[in-house]
């Protein structure tokens, strides 16, 4: 299809376009990451404790235990995309990546130490980032996360049912991932709260 006939086609539907991408922020895109958040919730138990909110770049979860000496735990793991992308709407970034580095999936996220010193722990941290990497998550320029593929069509028989059970099968399988990874994370964060304490002395 020709860009002239693109643009005839947008002019026409302008209306139902621009009605879908309202309807999808508005309803789909938060129910999309409640079911998600909650499906991972699930299929990780008790001992996570997770923060919901409407903006997935406000939830978070963690380890219970890691709570124990923080209020808020740094480091902390979130449902979401890191790498910014061409789209406008969640829905389009889970069932539309147009790569690895753009899917939805489980990322580890740190704001505990400057750049310089979070760059000497992950220099320092080659058996654990490589512990990591071997459960299956992905390392890229120093970011550390675990893309997860989603079927369109089983999302969108999970709108037609209200129920994701199967289209979300994806993330109780990440989460498998997840627990498998935490020996290597546990440590990683160890190092990273040593190395807060270090700088927080001087």
């Amino acid at each position: 299809m020709t860009e002239v006939n693109i643009d005839s086609l947008i002019v026409r539907n302008i209306a139902d376009l621009e009605a879908a991408i309202v309807r999808t922020r508005d309803e789909i895109d938060p129910k999309l990451n409640y079911e998600g958040l909650s499906a991972l919730e699930r299929a990780l138990g008790d001992s996570w404790f997770f923060k919901h909110d409407k903006d997935p770049e406000e939830a978070w979860f963690a380890p219970c235990r890691w709570l124990e000496d923080q209020e808020e735990p740094d480091p902390y793991f979130a449902l979401t995309t890191a790498h910014a992308n061409e789209y406008k709407t969640w829905l389009a970034q889970y069932v539309a990546p147009t790569s690895d580095r753009q899917k939805v999936g489980i990322y580890w996220y740190s704001r505990l130490l400057n750049t310089s010193n979070y760059k000497l722990v992950m220099d320092g941290a080659v058996q654990e980032l490589e512990f990591i990497r071997a459960a299956g998550f992905m390392l890229d320029e120093k970011k550390i996360y675990l893309p997860i593929e989603f079927d369109r069509e089983l999302i969108a028989q999970g709108f037609e049912t209200d129920d994701f059970t199967e289209a979300f099968t994806p993330i109780e399988k990440a989460a498998g991932v997840l627990q498998t990874a935490m020996e290597g994370f546990k440590a990683l964060r160890d190092k990273m709260l040593a190395k807060h304490r270090e700088f927080s002395q001087r």
